[in-house]
This record gives structure tokens, sequence and C-alpha cells, in this order.
């Protein structure tokens, strides 16, 4: 009897060992799969944050695909959904200037500050580009439009590393800049012209450009049409820049500061936008300048340029032809 207690005890003893060992091995397999969620989740997090900090395009519109990765020119086209009805002469200006030994990229960037704005721009450009019958993209000629906007994380890192506050208005300057950035890292781009979606640019300025670009100048400047209206005691007309007074005068390019428009120079990249600092919103203190004032934040074109073309072992030429409108 007392040997068939201890037997009995023995199995309760090893029912108990057993049952915390089944109980260790679930809270193992338990703290496995935790850890499991865990590091998934990281790797998701990360996964999205740098798909979100890649250069990402929403469209890309080209009916053949392209054999080669290298274009003459790319175009960063700064636009609004204001500008609508000049979309269509800007990409058909673009277009006829293109040809297989001139091939175009142009890529939009959308510059509104209004999340609706922004929505209603892609939209309408979308559209554009995928219903016009004139347009015809293939091996020589390209167009996107890229996904950056003023509400993704990049934007927001890029003003926190200016110093720039939120709501501060920069009008499109920093778009602009991590634009380039997406360009650079294409390594697609031998030369980038930057500009607005509202302009119009000759059908020859590849040709007329063309032994500038094979000498690899620097920065190749062009005359242009002025929109604007300039006053007889205007500086820029004393000097004999522009032919004034008026609007919708001649404007000739000087690679100097303060006296070339955005969209009349062609930038080499390798030699310009190549290195980070060469970017417009880095040239201005645009923390400290007024919203009302959009000539303070204009001025980054000149300033920029002129810096560029001011330092040493920059080779420049200004193309004496009236290549680009202002409309």
């Amino acid at each position: 009897r007392k040997m068939r207690k201890l037997g009995s005890r023995d199995h309760e003893r090893d029912d108990r060992r057993l049952s915390e060992d089944q109980r260790s091995i679930t809270d193992k397999n338990m703290a496995m799969k935790v850890v499991a969620v865990i590091g998934g989740f990281i790797a998701l997090v990360t996964i999205l944050s740098n798909i979100s900090s890649a250069p990402l395009v929403i469209h890309d519109f080209s009916f053949k695909t392209n054999e080669h990765n290298q274009f003459q020119m790319c175009v960063l086209a700064r636009y609004s959904f204001t500008q609508e009805k000049k979309w269509l002469g800007f990409i058909g200006s673009l277009l006829s200037a293109s040809s297989e030994s001139s091939r175009i990229h142009v890529v939009f960037v959308e510059t509104d500050t209004l999340q609706s704005e922004v929505e209603q721009g892609h939209k309408r450009l979308a559209s554009l580009l995928q219903n016009n019958s004139a347009f015809t993209y293939d091996n020589s000629f390209k167009v996107s439009i890229s996904s950056l906007t003023n509400y993704d994380s990049r934007t927001k890192q890029y003003r926190d590393d200016l110093g720039i506050p939120p709501g501060k208005q920069d009008f499109g300057y920093i778009l602009t800049d991590l634009a380039l950035d997406d360009l650079v890292q294409s390594n697609s781009c031998e030369y980038i012209l930057v500009t607005n979606g509202d302009n119009l640019y000759h059908a020859n300025i590849m040709d007329a450009t063309q032994k500038a670009r094979r000498l690899s100048k620097t920065l190749i400047g062009f005359h242009m049409v002025s929109h604007h209206e300039w006053l007889s005691d205007s500086e820029n007309i004393m000097k004999g820049i522009i032919d004034g007074p008026g609007k919708d005068i001649l404007l000739r390019t000087r690679l100097e500061p303060n006296e070339v428009d955005l969209g009349a120079v062609l930038w080499h990249t390798e030699s310009t936008f190549k290195n980070p600092e060469i970017r417009f919103s880095k040239n201005r203190d645009i923390k400290n300048f007024p919203d009302n004032i959009p000539q303070s934040f204009w001025t980054a074109d000149g300033v920029t340029i002129g810096s560029v073309a001011q330092r040493e072992g920059t080779t420049k030429e200004v193309i004496p032809r009236i290549m680009f409108v202002h409309l």
C-alpha cells in the first residue's frame, strides 16, 4: 500500500513537471511570436519610411520603352492648377524641340500649398497628358509627374533642416530643391532646365544650344520675352538689359546676379546640381522673408545663378537668340 502511494505521488510529481515544461515551452513559443511580430512591424516601418523618402513618380507617360536612360535635357517644371490653360502650349513647345538626338524628359512638380489644390492639379494634369492625342511620348520625349508635395515627410524634414517654420510661404523653392535631388540621383540628365509650367520654348532650343552643350558649358543662357511690366526708371532698362518700358518685351540675359530669369538657363548637371549646396532655397534666408513679398523669393533665381556664374572654373555662354517666352 505504501508503495502504491509512493508511486502515485511520483506520477503526480511527473505530471506537474510535465505541465510546467509544457507551460515553459508555450511561454517560449509565445515570446518568439511576439518578437517575430515586433520584428515584422519594425521591418514594415523601415520599408514604408524608405518608400516615402524615395524619389517617387506617380505618373509616367511613355508609349514606348525607353532604350536609353540619358536625356540631353531634363526640364523641371514647377506648376500650379491655376496655370491649366497654359500647360498645353508648354508641353507642346518642348515636344516639338525633342528628337532622337535631343531627348527631353519633363518632370512636373506641384507647388501649391493647399492639399485640395495639389490634388486638383495632379488630376487635371494627368488627364491632359492621358487624353490629348497631340502628344506622342516615345524614346525622344518623356513626361512625368512627381509625387512630391508640400505634405510629405521629405518636405517637412527639409524645412526643419533650414529652420523654416511650418506654414511659412516659400513659393515652391523647397519642392524645387527636392525635385532637383531626385533628378540628380537618377543620373539621367546631361543638362537641367528649371522653369514654370506657364512658359513657351522655341522649337530650335536644342539646336541653338547644341554647340555649347557639346563643350559641356556650366551655364548656357538665352534671351527671352518677359510678360512683366517694366517702368522707365528700372535699373535693368538703364543697363540695356530690357527693351522697355512696357510689357512683353525683350530681356537680354546676362549670367550675373539678378540679371537673369530662372527659365532662361540650362545647368550642366555634373558641374552644378551634383553639388547639394547649389540649391535655390539654400541661397535665400527664407525664414525671415515676409510672406506677402514674393519678389524676395524670386531673387533666389538670380542669386543662385549669379553665385554659380562667379565660381572659379565655371564656363558660361549666352546664346543671343530668343528661346523662351514668359506667358
